[in-house]
């Protein structure tokens, strides 16, 4: 049974689906009601906004994919088209999303390194290692 809050998933049956319609065709200029094509059967995520009796007849928000929602009242808890069921038990862990390997690179080209005696010498009291002094170049003949 729902409770206040709740999210459960709604079957749109026809009349909301020709309620949703003729309330896009109505609206027009800055304020339009927009949204993908609703269908008879589409399941939606809808919010239990009032509780009948034991909770298996609610008034719900449906959430639909568009810049509006619609108000969906005295819905009974069912399978079948205008009706709705609980979602899934959110407590379960997630399912994990597994991506793809990207391609595998080539390795990188080998770096050369000069052996220590092609290097340059450090000058006195010069600190540094022989590797970050840059070689001479060469004196002119």
């Amino acid at each position: 049974m729902a409770k206040l809050g709740d999210i459960v998933v709604l079957k749109l049956g026809q009349h909301t689906v020709d309620q949703i319609r003729a309330l896009r065709a109505a609206t027009t200029g800055e304020m339009r009601l927009l949204g993908n094509e609703v269908t008879t059967g589409q399941e939606v995520p809808a919010m239990v906004v009032t509780v009948w009796g034991d909770g298996a007849c609610c008034n719900l928000k449906a959430f639909l994919d568009g810049n509006h929602d619609a108000w969906v009242p005295s819905a009974y808890m069912g399978n079948e088209v205008s009706q709705w069921r609980p979602m899934k038990n959110t407590d379960e862990p997630p399912e994990p999303t597994v991506f793809p390997l990207p391609p595998k690179l080539p390795p990188p080209p080998p770096v050369e390194i000069a052996p220590a005696s092609e290097q340059s010498s450090s000058k006195a009291g010069d600190t540094a290692s022989p590797e970050a002094v840059p070689p001479e170049p060469p004196k002119a003949a």
